[in-house]
């Protein structure tokens, strides 16, 4: 079930402080509106947000594997730790893959004259206007709500 996304949730909505864990929240909130992936990306987005921490993803390749984890070199399970990290970042941050697909469909919910920035150099997305209408400045001003970058874009 989706929610409906209003003018007064315009705003950051994933700070550039978290980084390259942006990549990965951008899907978990759009779950929380209604995005719906397979299980297949659900894990490679799981692996994903596990990716900096290597015995972390051993760990959870291991719990997959079972008995088999057992029969298998240490070589060739971290080998395989590191190639399925690889297909994560692809499947995740990938041209056209899941964070994208889960901006567009925010977006996809975003109100008329309204949409989803990213800005890449800070890792930072934003429900922004798309239309300098007052009613969208006046919420982007709010504290709540305030956006530096919509600010500066549109005026402060």
């Amino acid at each position: 079930m989706t929610n409906k996304i209003t003018k007064d949730m315009a705003g950051c909505w994933l700070d550039g402080r978290w980084g390259w864990t942006n990549a990965y929240r951008v899907i978990e909130k759009a779950w929380e509106w209604g995005f719906k992936t397979d299980p297949a990306d659900d894990r490679l987005v799981a692996v994903y947000r596990l990716s900096n921490d290597e015995e972390a993803v051993l760990a959870l390749l291991r719990e997959e594997l079972g008995e088999q984890a057992a029969d298998a070199s240490e070589e060739a399970l971290i080998g395989e730790a590191r190639s399925l990290i690889e297909v994560a970042n692809e499947a995740v941050t990938g041209q056209g893959e899941l964070s994208d697909r889960a901006t567009d469909y925010l977006d996809s919910l975003a109100p008329e004259g309204m949409a989803f920035h990213w800005d890449d150099g800070l890792a930072l997305m934003c429900l922004c206007q798309i239309e300098g209408t007052e009613e969208n400045m006046a919420l982007l001003k709010t504290d709540k709500y305030y956006c530096e970058w919509c600010a500066e874009r549109y005026g402060s």
